[in-house]
This record gives structure tokens, C-alpha cells and sequence, in this order.
């Protein structure tokens, strides 16, 4: 028994330490025991973040050497060992010696570069006191997926990994192997299984917590803990209330978003919210009841602590500023559509943050990391967080000086001038730009790095008032010019005046008729005049109401409404023979069907969008844009067509995807648009690096992976 310790772990994975407190996974931990005696070799898989490494360390682990006797060598990881100061390029097999080093001491690392796994095991055992008893040995490799996410120029190493894993198997007939990895990642064994015995057929998938296992993860720590009052327990029924709030998701419905019971439990949210239920009582609190749930065990509250920590802690280990910060949890990581996006790691920077913020993110769990064709993204861990990071962030930027508030005005205005075809109206006005200015050039403006639309907003507003103070002056020159020539031309008429004074008498009840019919035929003209600036101002009105409809729908996830009202949107246009409204109204039409997973319809779309901007050089930023979107169809094209084997057409489809992303990288730079130069060149990497790993892949010899 254990008397002021914490039974719930939070966020991070239980280890070895925690075994106590660790329920609701004995059959899955029975289950891989028998797998594992029987079988030389297996593959333990499961969703990201469903707690296979718990599982390994705080039940497998245990179980295996207490029981049933096992030595078990400490589980090994094949990333980047800081502690081996080795470069890589100094080594046989970078993975091999990455995964040595994680269980070794930093004195020894040196003597690995060279070493492998037979002779390390077989140095190991020498190294052990002997008792004459021969007992079996397991080697865990856990979060295997950094086989296929590190190092993507040190590819071949793959093959020699598995090949002295094999030999080690053949030398050691006890000796047992386990691979721990996500189940997304399970295709990228394929091309090596057949180097492994039984060509790893023994898996095991972990399946999350389900309701009866996640209420004995919740309720049996508690019996291992005493605290100065004694031990504590759920009242009745709440700690099946809590699992039953653990239990729901959000789905989306005709109706809106509801809440309904789903089949899982998220460990890593049982163990935010109980840890958070768990922190929040007294010290002579033993009863948690449905009062203590309500207040302190909400999900969304927990996991809103979760999300402030983690921000927190990230703030202390790197320089980067908060505001920014919590802009790139809304703008990288959540789309439009209030869902889970993804994020790109360039070379040195993921969305405009430094990597190094990025690294620490994923450390504290708030993010979480996808290899996609060797390329890595980010996305925040569960949906869950989306919500959460919203409604933070509000609740931050509500709690901050008057100035923010600005600022979330002005990025209001940028997203609706976007929206509407960047149209002039909706450009701020000298009064308002002078407050826009202030704000970019005040120090929030650092604190709260202002989006590259904000940015874009306020120069097109300074031109426009630029352009407007110019037409004003040229109207002020001629008027005084008019008013010169005036004088002049009284000056000169002074003398003809007597002339003329005695015709203009004869003549004046004649021309009195026509300049009364004049005056009555101009009041008419400014009449139509005035009724047709109504017209067009309510068609305006109108046609911008539509277009907010239409992006209204396309923000909500109704694909099938937003096409047929840009649609309409696109016939208005062609009408007005509005190019740049048509241009960009066939880019969103292009958009719809790449969120359908059409790809090759909405190459179409934006190849008609470029046919208008191509036409004219004041287009060139749309003329990128549209390239750049053409790129990421051609690219989503590629990934479908290799998806199904034909690596010939695919590798034809990223060819077109780094090509038109260099387009656009080459407009954006002349443009000086630094931002979207930024996106092109990431965009091409991602791309080169396809098409570059594609081509190797069909280049190299057919028996590569062959059977010895």
C-alpha cells in the first residue's frame, strides 16, 4: 500500500514503476504472454494513443520476468540517442545502433557503432552471472513506427535491421522478439516481413478501453493509495457517470453537432480527467461524489487544463511568444471547418513555428506526429482538443487588453475581405486603417503575430488610400486649374460684355424656354442616374449575402449546397464579367471536389481558374495560388493511383506536383510574397521527396527483399 502517491499517471505512458495502478488490461496482457512464449516473433499494434507502451511497460514487462521467468532486455527505441554524440554517418546501422544505445550507458555507446544485435546479446549474456539455468530472452522494440519516420536517407539500413534480428532469432532458439507500433503504419513492414520467421504473421491488436475495462481503470487505483484520511472511493453510481462522460463523442448530423455514446474510452483522457478529479480534492476528502465529478471531472474542463499546461511548459522551455502560439493551434491545426487539420515539418520550421517548439509540443502530448510518404505532420492528438483549443484561446484573448480585441476585429474584417474575392469595398477606411496601423506597429502586434491575411488586408487598405489621396489631389489641381482658366476667361469677356449685353437682352426670353427644358432633361438623367447606383448597390448587397451563404455552407461540411451556390456565384460572375471574382469562385469549386477526394475534377476547376488569372499580370498572386492548389491535387492524385500498385502513373502525377509547386514558388518570389513562397517550396519538398523515394523504389532490384 502506498501512502500520498498519485494512482492516476495524466498524460504521460505508465512505466514499470506505476504497475499498481495499472487495470483494466489483464486479458491483453495474458493474451501476449501466450504469443509471445509460443512464437519466435510479434507485432503488437494499435491506434496512436491507445497505451501500447503502458501496456508493454507496467503489464507485459512485469508479468514476463516475475512469472514466467523471462529475461527481459529493457525496451528499446530506434530514434536519435542524444547521449550517443555519435554522428550517423560514423555508424554500420543507424537504427540498430540508436535502439543499442537507448538501454545503454553513455560510456559504452562508443563501442555500438560497429556492433550488432548478435553480438551485443551475445556480450550481454557474458556480461550477466550465470546460474546454469538457460532462460528465454525478450527484446521489445516499442514505437516502432520511428523505423519508417527517422532517417529517410538511411532507408537500406531497414533491410540489414531485419536481417540481423533474423540472425539473431537463429542463433538463440529462445530468444523472443516484440515489435510495439502504431497500427497506421503497419503497411511499411510489408516490403521486410519475409527476412522475420513465420514472415511475422503473430499479431496482436490492442483495442481501446471499452466500458467495462475503463471502470476498472478508474475505480481499482484508488485501492492502492492510502492518503492521511484514508483511502479514498467513488460514491455510488458516480464513477460510472464518469465513464459514461468518457463515453461520448461528437458527431455531426442534419441537425447540428450532437453528443452520442460511443464504443470507446480514450485512455489518455481517463487519465487527464481522473488525474485532474484526483488533484482537485482535499486532503481529508475520501468521498468523490457527483458534486466533486460535476465541478472538477468535466471532460472539457480537463482536458482545457491539459491544453493550459502544456502551453505552459512549452512557453518555459522556448522563446516563443504565447500569442503566437496558440495561432498556430487555430490556424495550422484546425481547418475552417472546425476539424483536425495537419501541418508539414519544413526543415526548420512547421507552420511558420520553429521545430524546436514543435518537438516540445509533442513531448508534452498535445500534438502528435504522422509520416506520410516519408515526410512528417502534425495534428493535434485527439478531436476532442479541437473544441478545447477554441474556447481556450477565446477565453485567453478575453482576459487581455482592449488592444486584442482590435486585433480580433481586424482579422474578422481580413477574413470576410478573403472571402468575398479580396473586393475593394470591404477595404478599411482612412479612420480605420489609421487604428490597423497602430495596432501592427504597437508591441501586441509581436505578441500576437497578426495572420498573412491581416497582413495582406492592411497593405491592399494603405494602397487603396494611397490610390485615394492621389485621385484627390489630381481632382484639387484641376479644379484649381478650371478656376484659373475662369478668371482668365472673365477677364477676357469683360469687354465683349457690353457687345453683347444688348443681343443677350433680345434673346433671353428664348433661351429662359431652353434652359428650363435643359434643367428638367438633366434632373431626369440624375434621377435614373441615382435609381441605377440603387439597383447596382442592391445587387451588390445581394451577391455578397449569396457568397457569405456559400461559404457558410462550405465552412459547415455541406459540400453538395456549396457547390451549387458557387455555382450560381459563377454564373453571376461570368455575367458581370467579374474575372477576378470567376477566377477565384472556380479555385473554390476546385477545393470542394479535392475535399471529396476527387482529385481530377478539381485539377479541372483550377485550370480553368488559371485560364483568367494567366491572362493578365495583375492576377500573378491568384496565378500562385492556383498552382499551388493544382500541386496538392496532382499530389492527392499521386498518393490514390500508387495506393493502387501503379507506381508508373503515380510517379507521373508527384512529377506534376513539384512542377506546378515551383511555378508557384517562382511567382510568389517575385511577388515578394514570402509567405506563400514559404507554403511552395514545403510543398515542393513534400513532393520531390515522393516522387524521388517512388522512383528508387521502382529502380531497385526486384529480389531486393527476397527470402534468403
Amino acid at each position: 500500500m502506498q501512502l500520498n502517491t498519485e494512482p492516476f499517471v495524466g498524460p504521460r505512458p505508465f512505466e514499470q514503476a506505476d504497475r499498481d495502478f495499472f487495470f483494466g488490461r489483464s486479458q491483453e496482457t495474458d493474451e501476449l504472454v501466450s504469443l509471445i512464449t509460443a512464437h519466435p516473433v510479434v507485432l503488437l499494434y494499435a491506434q496512436s494513443g491507445a497505451g501500447k507502451t503502458s501496456l508493454v511497460q507496467a503489464g507485459l514487462v512485469n508479468l514476463l520476468s516475475d512469472e514466467e521467468k523471462f529475461c527481459v532486455v529493457p525496451a528499446m527505441r530506434v530514434r536519435e540517442n542524444v547521449a550517443a554524440s555519435l554522428k550517423p554517418e560514423t555508424v554500420d546501422n543507424v537504427f540498430m545502433f540508436n535502439a543499442l544505445a537507448s538501454i545503454s550507458a553513455p560510456e559504452a555507446v562508443a563501442g555500438l557503432a560497429n556492433l550488432s544485435l548478435s553480438d551485443f546479446l551475445k556480450r550481454r549474456s557474458n556480461g550477466r552471472a550465470g546460474n546454469g539455468h538457460c532462460s528465454p530472452t525478450i527484446i521489445i522494440f516499442d514505437q516502432f513506427e520511428e523505423l519508417f519516420t527517422l532517417y529517410p536517407e538511411r532507408w537500406e539500413d531497414r533491410i540489414d535491421f531485419f536481417s540481423q534480428v533474423r540472425d539473431a532469432l537463429a542463433i538463440d532458439p529462445l530468444l523472443r522478439v516484440l515489435f510495439s507500433m502504431r497500427e497506421d503504419f503497419i503497411a511499411e513492414l510489408d516490403p521486410y516481413v519475409c527476412l522475420l520467421p513465420e514472415k511475422l504473421r503473430t499479431r496482436f491488436r490492442m483495442e481501446r478501453l471499452r466500458e467495462n475495462t475503463a471502470l476498472g481503470a478508474v475505480m481499482e487505483p484508488l485501492l492502492k493509495v492510502d492518503t492521511p484520511a484514508g483511502k479514498r472511493r467513488f460514491a455510488p453510481h458516480v464513477a460510472e457517470q464518469l465513464v459514461a462522460n468518457l463515453l461520448q463523442v461528437k458527431v455531426k448530423t442534419p441537425e447540428g453537432i450532437k453528443k452520442v455514446k460511443g464504443e470507446f474510452v480514450e485512455a489518455l483522457q481517463l487519465q487527464v480527467v481522473c488525474q485532474a478529479l484526483w488533484q482537485s480534492l482535499g486532503p481529508d476528502d475520501t468521498l468523490i461524489t457527483l458534486d466533486d465529478l460535476e465541478a472538477y471531472g468535466d471532460v472539457d474542463k480537463a482536458l482545457g487544463l491539459f491544453y493550459e499546461n502544456a502551453l505552459k511548459n512549452t512557453l518555459e522551455k522556448t522563446d516563443i511568444k504565447q500569442g503566437k502560439l496558440r495561432q498556430w493551434f487555430e490556424r495550422a491545426l484546425i481547418t475552417p471547418t472546425g476539424t483536425r487539420g495537419t501541418v508539414f515539418r519544413g526543415s526548420t520550421e512547421t507552420g511558420g513555428i520553429p521545430n524546436q517548439v514543435v518537438d516540445e509540443l509533442e513531448n508534452q502530448r498535445i500534438i502528435r506526429m504522422e509520416l506520410r510518404g516519408g515526410a512528417q505532420w502534425y495534428e493535434l492528438t485527439h478531436d476532442r482538443f479541437v473544441e478545447t483549443v477554441q474556447t481556450c484561446n477565446k477565453n485567453w484573448l478575453l482576459l487581455r487588453p482592449a488592444s486584442d480585441q482590435v486585433r480580433q476585429r481586424l482579422e474578422e474584417r481580413a477574413a470576410d475581405w478573403d472571402h468575398d474575392d479580396r473586393n475593394e469595398k470591404r477595404l478599411l477606411d482612412d479612420a480605420e486603417l489609421r487604428l490597423a496601423q497602430k495596432w501592427m506597429e504597437g508591441s501586441d502586434a509581436a505578441e500576437i503575430e497578426p495572420s498573412r491575411e491581416l497582413r495582406e488586408f492592411v497593405l491592399a487598405s494603405e494602397h487603396l488610400s494611397k490610390v485615394n489621396i492621389e485621385r484627390q489631389r489630381r481632382i484639387e489641381q484641376q479644379a484649381r486649374v478650371a478656376k484659373l482658366s475662369s478668371l482668365i476667361s472673365v477677364l477676357a469677356a469683360v469687354g465683349l460684355l457690353a457687345a453683347l449685353f444688348g443681343f443677350w437682352q433680345w434673346s433671353k426670353n428664348k433661351d429662359a424656354a431652353e434652359v428650363t427644358e435643359r434643367l428638367k432633361r438633366e434632373a431626369k438623367e440624375t434621377e435614373l442616374r441615382y435609381q441605377l447606383q440603387y439597383v447596382e448597390k442592391n445587387a451588390l448587397a445581394e451577391a455578397s449575402a449569396n457568397l457569405k451563404k456559400a461559404y457558410g455552407s462550405l465552412r459547415s461540411g455541406n459540400l453538395d449546397e456549396a457547390e451549387s451556390q458557387f455555382n450560381e456565384q459563377l454564373k453571376a460572375n461570368i455575367k458581370s464579367d467579374n474575372k477576378a471574382a470567376i477566377g477565384n469562385t472556380y479555385c473554390t469549386l476546385g477545393d470542394i471536389w479535392a475535399k471529396r477526394g476527387n482529385a481530377r475534377m478539381a485539377i479541372s476547376k483550377y485550370d480553368e481558374a488559371l485560364k483568367i488569372f494567366t491572362s493578365d499580370q495583375q492576377f500573378s498572386n491568384d496565378e500562385a495560388q492556383a498552382y499551388l492548389k493544382k500541386a496538392a491535387a496532382h499530389f492527392d492524385l499521386g498518393k490514390q493511383i500508387e495506393a493502387g500498385r501503379n507506381s508508373a502513373d503515380a510517379l507521373t502525377q508527384y512529377n506534376s506536383s513539384f512542377g506546378f509547386s515551383n511555378k508557384a514558388k517562382v511567382i510568389f518570389t517575385k511577388n515578394k510574397n514570402d509567405a506563400g513562397a514559404r507554403d511552395a517550396r514545403n510543398a515542393y519538398d513534400v513532393a520531390k521527396r515522393f516522387y524521388d523515394d517512388l522512383k528508387a523504389k521502382l529502380e531497385a532490384p526486384a529480389d531486393l527483399g527476397a527470402e534468403p
